[in-house]
C-alpha cells in the first residue's frame, strides 16, 4: 500500500518540478531543510533535486532500530500508518507543497523544542475561548510532534498529537497552518491528500501554460 502510494506522490511530485526547475522559488523550498541539517544525508538529496539529478525524493527505509530510539526518544508510541511510511522512506520531498519536507525519524521531535515562542503565540489567542476551541490543539503544541521539517515561507507543520486518539486508539495526526487546524485519521491519509492536491496544482500550470 505505502510503497504504491509513495511512488504515486513522486510521480506528481516530479511533474511538478518540471514548472519549478531554474525558478529560485526551488532553492528556497528546500533551503530551509539544508541550513538546519548541512550534514545530513537528506541534505545532499535537496540538493539533488535543485540540480534537477533526482529521479525518487526519498530516503532509504528506517530500520526498526531507528524508529524504536524514536519513540524512546519522544515516549511515545509511533502510529503505524507513520511507521509504515518510514518503512518504505525514512524521509520523503514534496518540493512543490507548502508542508515540502517529510523528516526523517531521527529528526523529529517536540514542537516546543524548535517553536516555543510560536507556540505560546497560538495558545495566548485562545485564552479568552472556551469549550471546544480552548481544548484545541493550539492549546498544547509544546508536546506535540513536528513530522514535517522547517517550512519555507508560512508556518505550515504536520504534527502528531498524542494527546488524542483516533478510533484505531492512533495519535491523531494534525495538519497545521496559519488559519484552523485539519485532522486526520492517519499519515496515509495526509499523505494520499497531499497526491490530490498536487494534481490539482500540475492542472493549473498546464492551463497557464
Amino acid at each position: 500500500m505505502w510503497t504504491d502510494l509513495l511512488h504515486e506522490l513522486n510521480e506528481v511530485s516530479l511533474a511538478e518540478l518540471v514548472h519549478l526547475h531554474g525558478y529560485p522559488s526551488l532553492e528556497v523550498r528546500l533551503g530551509a531543510f539544508t541550513q538546519r541539517h548541512p550534514d545530513h544525508p537528506m541534505a545532499a538529496l535537496a540538493n539533488a533535486i535543485i540540480a534537477g539529478e533526482a529521479r525518487w525524493l526519498g530516503m532509504p527505509p528506517a530500520t526498526d532500530h531507528q524508529i524504536q530510539e524514536a519513540e524512546q526518544r519522544l515516549g511515545i508510541e509511533l502510529p503505524s500508518s507513520y511507521k509504515a511510511f518510514l518503512g518504505v522512506a525514512n524521509g520523503f520531498f514534496m518540493p512543490g507543497a507548502i508542508v515540502n519536507t517529510l523528516l526523517p525519524v531521527e529528526l523529529i521531535t517536540h514542537f516546543g523544542e524548535d517553536h516555543a515562542d510560536q507556540a505560546a503565540l497560538w495558545r495566548d489567542a485562545l485564552d479568552d475561548q472556551t469549550g471546544e476551541m480552548a481544548d484545541d490543539v493550539w492549546s498544547r503544541l509544546e508536546g506535540t510532534i513536528q513530522l514535517s521539517g522547517p517550512p519555507h515561507h508560512h508556518p505550515e507543520f504536520i504534527l502528531l498529537d498524542p494527546h488524542v486518539r483516533n478510533a484505531e486508539g492512533e495519535s491523531e495526526i494534525v495538519e497545521l497552518g496559519h488559519e484552523m487546524p485539519e485532522y486526520a485519521n492517519s499519515f496515509h491519509e495526509v499523505m494520499a491528500q497531499a497526491i490530490t492536491t498536487a494534481r490539482y496544482v500540475i492542472t493549473l500550470y498546464s492551463k497557464n501554460r
